[in-house]
């Protein structure tokens, strides 16, 4: 009889302590939660600038300022105006682009993006189609898990017009 009592009381200890032995695994995980990968990174950035160059095209000011910063270096209702400059001069808006090169700092935060891209659009007043290349450098800054752009230098990719 004493050895179904040990059997028992090895039991109920078991039992009482799973659940204290779960969560602390739980906790462990969430403390060591890995960065996203290098990959993962450059396809979100991807997706996000295929984002913005859709938004752009599709002249949907207000989906393509849903991808830029609250605290972007230019000035935010700048880069609202140009855009929507572009979208009443120019029509039939197409751009291409190529990712050159892609940095991030140590903990993915801010992420430094050359691209050579082709922008041609149909200019309103003259009805001549423009076709230009170009070069930039963007930088994005992932707030809430999603890249936002945060800072743009080089050949004006969007917001064109002044």
């Amino acid at each position: 009889m004493n050895v179904f009592r040990y059997v028992a009381i090895a039991a109920v200890m078991f039992i009482l302590s799973v659940p204290a032995f779960s969560t602390e695994t739980q906790d462990v995980e969430k403390k060591t939660a890995r960065p996203p990968s290098f990959f993962e990174t450059k396809q979100a950035i991807r997706e996000t600038l295929d984002s913005l160059v859709h938004a752009y095209v599709s002249k949907n000011a207000r989906r393509f300022m849903s991808f830029i910063a609250e605290d972007f270096t230019g000035d935010d209702i700048l880069i609202d105006r140009r855009i929507r400059r572009d979208f009443s001069k120019f029509r039939d808006m197409d751009l291409r682009y190529t990712i050159n090169n892609l940095t991030t700092d140590s903990k993915n935060e801010d992420i430094s993006v050359a691209v050579t891209f082709t922008r041609s659009y149909t200019d309103v007043k003259t009805a001549k189609r423009i076709n230009k290349k170009g070069t930039a450098t963007f930088i994005f800054r992932v707030v809430d898990d999603q890249p936002k752009l945060y800072s743009m230098k080089g050949s004006p990719m969007f917001g064109v017009s002044k």
